[in-house]
């Protein structure tokens, strides 16, 4: 019992980290600085930034469940690196010279800019965006509130409310450049436990090498609670149990335009400073996610050699893998990674929140041609920030069937 207050009082020690660097990040009053932190940031802060968002729920959590059930993911991570790079090099120069041309806050501004004010472009691109990042938004609450279902049993209205009231509060109080600088100082923490759970795994579970030993030598576990897991040599190629390959380059081309138009790295692109640092922030983010991606890999196939070996019982729920993998690492190791897992997860969070609250409060309505002065903007984004928040918490919390449908949504939108 002691271990497990001591995660979670790591995590409230994250979460109240998170809000005091939001709460004292610059900020501006108006609605660009505010909604937008439109040419606020350096390359550091926008690459971590943009790799924060990205790294989520779906990758920390989903990702290492996928490694466990059909092995190496060539799916899941093997490109998005250089797929930021290319964003930022190639897309970057014209997202950023849009916002020399004219004011922009949001991604509307910048369709609005692009097709010369064509509202029937906007709304639809706007809607489509909303709905996609609101969807997103919820598996990244029902991600975390899991930990803590798995940890106490308790009731995920009431983690949620707690883990992501706090995410809530500090973007409200200071907007999209408080989401930006606690997302940096949540992708440092993932790159850096990253690089730990890497060394762990060559060091202590022999690398590749001991996963294919483990493997080959146990391909069927059945555990004592009834679970049977199958495994094979081939989990180690490049397709893991995709034999033709055909998910996996499906995933390449995906990973390519998602990560290019994902709103985590397009909005980043018209807040760096200087044009000139495009390349360099497309390099941070390229070195951030590689790391990030590569340790969420290396879960995975830490949670098959365990359960290969017969050190823990073969999984019942696959997306709990992570979980039980800290718990087996003992205290420092279910700290960080557990740490770095709620750090992915209430990044991504509050990124999705606060561009849904913007296409809410302020870019659908422009279609209509109702316009705010920017006290009233200011004050519609803050709402339908505690909105959203409030039912996304709640759709969340009670059906979980409906989040799983939203995140296959959420993900082929955006």
């Amino acid at each position: 019992m002691s271990e497990k207050i001591i995660v979670v009082a790591s995590i409230f020690v994250l979460l109240f980290l998170s809000f005091v660097i939001g709460v004292a990040s610059k900020r501006s009053t108006s609605v660009q600085g505010f909604m937008g932190s439109t040419k606020m940031f350096g390359p550091l802060v926008t690459g971590l930034s943009s790799t924060a968002a990205m790294v989520s729920g779906m990758i920390m959590v989903g990702g290492t469940a996928g490694i466990y059930l059909n092995g190496n993911a060539l799916s899941l991570s093997a490109f998005l690196s250089c797929c930021f790079t290319a964003a930022y090099i190639f897309i970057g120069k014209r997202m950023r010279a849009i916002a020399e041309i004219g004011n922009v806050t949001s991604l509307g501004d910048i369709i609005t800019l692009r097709y010369r004010g064509n509202q029937i472009i906007k709304g639809f691109t706007c809607a489509v965006l909303f709905v996609g990042c609101f969807a997103y938004l919820i598996t990244q609450i029902a991600a975390g509130t899991s930990l803590f279902s798995f940890l106490f049993g308790w009731p995920p209205l009431l983690t949620s409310s707690v883990v992501f009231g706090v995410v809530i509060l500090y973007v409200i109080i200071g907007g999209e450049s408080a989401g930006i600088m606690s997302q940096a100082f949540q992708g440092a923490i993932i790159v850096t436990v990253g690089v730990v759970v890497c060394a762990v795994f060559f060091g202590r579970f022999g690398g590749f090498s001991g996963v294919m030993e483990a493997v080959a030598a146990n391909p069927v576990v059945t555990g004592s609670n009834g679970v049977t897991a199958h495994f094979s040599p081939r989990y180690l190629n490049a397709f893991g149990s995709d034999v033709l390959g055909a998910k996996a380059n499906t995933w390449i081309l995906f990973s390519f335009v998602g990560v290019a138009c994902q709103p985590a790295t397009l909005t980043r692109m018209y807040a760096i400073k200087e044009p000139r640092d495009l390349p360099y922030a497309g390099l941070v983010a390229a070195i951030a996610q590689g790391i990030a991606c590569f340790a969420a890999t290396i879960l995975g196939f830490s949670v098959m050699y365990l359960v290969a070996t017969g050190t823990i019982e073969p999984l019942a729920v696959a997306d709990e893998a992570v979980w039980h993998l800290a718990d087996y690492l003992g205290s420092v190791m279910n700290v960080l990674i557990v740490s770095s897992v709620m750090a992915a997860i209430i990044s991504s969070a509050s990124m999705y929140l606060s561009i849904s609250a913007t296409m809410l409060s302020k870019d659908i309505f422009s279609c209509f041609k109702v316009k705010f002065e920017d006290r009233m903007q200011i004050l519609a984004y803050r709402a339908a920030i505690a909105v959203l928040g409030i039912i996304g918490i709640i759709v969340a919390s009670t059906n979980t069937e409906m989040v799983i449908t939203l995140g296959f949504l959420a993900g082929g939108l955006l």
